[in-house]
């Protein structure tokens, strides 16, 4: 994980972490995404961000799971 920090126009110095993430989902198999996370120091707020690249098969499973992601594995497995 790389660290790095960054100053908003409000003056805030917010830390900022990156990673890859990989996820084995039961329909579409594995997932890998970057993963960012931005903490404020001093608050307890952290935001974390997952996402995929444009047009890629993550990208394409990440859609895939939008749309089949209210269905039970079982049905969507058969669909």
């Amino acid at each position: 994980m790389t660290a790095s920090s960054i100053s908003g126009s409000t003056g805030v110095a917010v830390q900022h972490a990156n990673d890859i993430k990989a996820i084995d989902h039961p329909v579409v198999g594995e997932v890998v995404l970057d993963c960012d996370v931005m903490v404020i120091p001093g608050a307890d707020l952290r935001v974390v961000v997952y996402s995929a690249a444009s047009g890629s098969p993550d990208a394409d499973k990440l859609d895939l799971l939008r749309v089949t992601g209210t269905v039970p594995p079982s049905v969507a497995m058969n669909v």
